[in-house]
């Protein structure tokens, strides 16, 4: 792995000290092929060198391994409209000791978002050149099968149970759920407009679906495996999260260049209604939820920064300076 390339001091947050339930946040800096570190017990930040420029990334399920999916460092068109003859890469990283050394697994194709299942085994990945998940063994380093999903697959998480993974296919505006025990596609359930992402309730009963093109959000009813209702939202949904309480559904509006969105909208997950709107960056991408429920990190693509939002409040607590072009991002 690349030495790190920043190291900054305390951040300019609007927090006068650390929240009593503080958070270690992971951004991933595509554009800047870089991580973002931000620990809210000792208020600093430190950004490191990738091996990828990463679009997405997870931890696994015991805290300890970060999960970071992106193309080649070096590869100059990075995102998801460029793609290179080399294909992508999946990089682990120590949680704790993130400077330390690096693993490197070559999943080709062109990697969108990563997942672990429970065990922290195998690692889940979307690849949009194949329309596949790719499976990947942990311990071997190896592509172990590949799943056949809907076109363009995005975004995608395993239900709370570790049964079932959520895939959003963005080109052909479906959901594909697979069936993690025997790695097969049981259903697609067409949903809306260029769905990027999906979050499931804690009770694993209900799907959320970002749609992209309706600016709206699709929810999903798991038991008759159908698209039950659709919310509007804010401009061009990309991310979204369920509280942990299963009460509140939080949606990044992150619209486009010319017309960045910068909002959050906050939903209650039982009736779809519109609890808040909170202020963000410019290009909310990312969302990612604190365990006890009591704030959310967005990542503002446009603008190299994270927000801290309080879920009570819903106001915008701090923000914080990132590497360039923030997107997925990751909260223990």
């Amino acid at each position: 792995m690349k030495p790190a390339i920043v190291a900054l001091g305390l951040l300019g947050a609007l927090l006068a000290s650390a929240p009593a339930m503080a958070a270690t946040i992971y951004v991933a800096n595509e554009r800047a092929g870089s991580l973002t570190v931000i620990d809210e017990a000792t208020n600093t930040t430190h950004t490191l060198a990738l091996d990828v420029l990463p679009h997405n990334v997870d931890l696994t399920s015991d805290g300890k391994t970060l999960l970071i999916a992106g193309m080649p460092a070096g590869h100059a068109q990075g995102g998801h409209d460029g793609h290179a003859d080399q294909g992508g890469l999946l990089q682990l990283l120590d949680a704790n000791q993130t400077a330390g050394p690096a693993r490197l697994i070559a999943v080709g194709g062109h990697p969108a978002h990563v997942v672990p299942n429970l065990t922290g085994k195998l690692a889940f990945v979307t690849d949009a050149d194949s329309h596949t998940v790719a499976v990947v063994d942990l311990r071997t380093a190896k592509v172990q099968d590949r799943v056949e999903v809907g076109r363009y697959p995005h975004g995608q998480r395993l239900s709370p149970d570790g049964r079932t993974l959520a895939v959003a296919n963005r080109d052909s505006n479906d959901v594909s759920l697979i069936d993690v025990a025997s790695r097969t596609q049981m259903a697609r359930i067409a949903v809306g407009r260029q769905p990027v992402q999906v979050a499931f309730t804690p009770d694993g009963q209900r799907l959320f679906v970002s749609l992209s093109g309706e600016n709206a959000v699709a929810a999903v009813d798991l038991q008759s495996q159908r698209h039950s209702a659709t919310y509007p939202v804010g401009p061009g949904p990309i991310q979204l999260a369920v509280s942990p309480d299963g009460t509140k559904l939080v949606v990044a509006n992150q619209g486009n260049r010319k017309m960045p969105g910068h909002s959050l909208s906050i939903l209650e997950t039982a009736t779809g209604r519109l609890i808040a709107t909170t202020e963000v960056g410019k290009g909310a991408h990312g969302v990612s939820i604190v365990g006890n429920g009591s704030r959310a990190y967005v990542s503002n693509a446009f603008e190299d920064s994270v927000s801290v939002v309080d879920l009570e409040s819903y106001q915008e607590l701090a923000r914080h300076p990132t590497g360039a072009g923030p997107n997925g991002i990751v909260a223990r």
